[in-house]
Parts: structure tokens; C-alpha cells; sequence
């Protein structure tokens, strides 16, 4: 196995319809997956043929899914907050 394999095996598509912690969960498991990975390589990474730049074009394309889910679930958080705030202040003056 090549490491851009293994580097997609280790990244999976992230979770779809699961909770932020759940997801930031999943991320930090991936990370560590993937960290061990490029702690264990030694050699530059080379992408020469078209399977590896498709390889590659795959590994872009899990991690931007990645990091659009965990956009996502920082918008959450945001709203969520942004209404805790907003009830503190209706219960205050009250």
C-alpha cells in the first residue's frame, strides 16, 4: 500500500448527520490515524503517475469534505450560542 492509500484509508468521508461532538470526535481519531502515518514515512511523497495524482485528487477531496462538516458544525455552535445569549437576555428582563 502507497502512502497516498494509506492516507485515504485513513480518511474516511466524514460522518453525515451525527452531533458536533461526534464529529469532532471522528476528526481527532482521523488525525491521529493520518499523523502516524506521515510520522512513520521517511521519503519525500512523490506524485508522478495519473493513479497518483487521482490518488491525491481523492485525499483533497475527503479532506475538504472534512473541513466543510466541521464548518458546518462550527455554525452550529455559533447559533446555538448566539440564542443562549439571546435567552439570557429575554430571561433577564424578565
Amino acid at each position: 500500500m502507497t502512502i497516498l492509500e494509506a492516507l485515504i484509508a485513513a480518511t474516511p468521508p466524514p460522518p453525515a448527520d451525527v452531533d458536533v461532538d461526534t464529529l469532532i470526535a471522528a476528526f481527532a481519531e482521523l488525525h491521529v490515524r493520518r499523523q502516524a502515518i506521515m510520522d512513520a514515512t521517511t521519503s519525500p511523497i512523490v506524485v508522478a503517475t495519473a493513479d497518483e495524482h487521482a490518488l491525491l485528487q481523492l485525499l483533497r477531496a475527503r479532506q475538504h469534505a472534512w473541513l466543510d462538516a466541521l464548518a458546518v458544525a462550527r455554525d452550529q455552535v455559533r447559533d446555538q450560542r448566539i440564542g443562549t445569549t439571546k435567552l439570557r437576555g429575554y430571561a433577564s428582563g424578565i
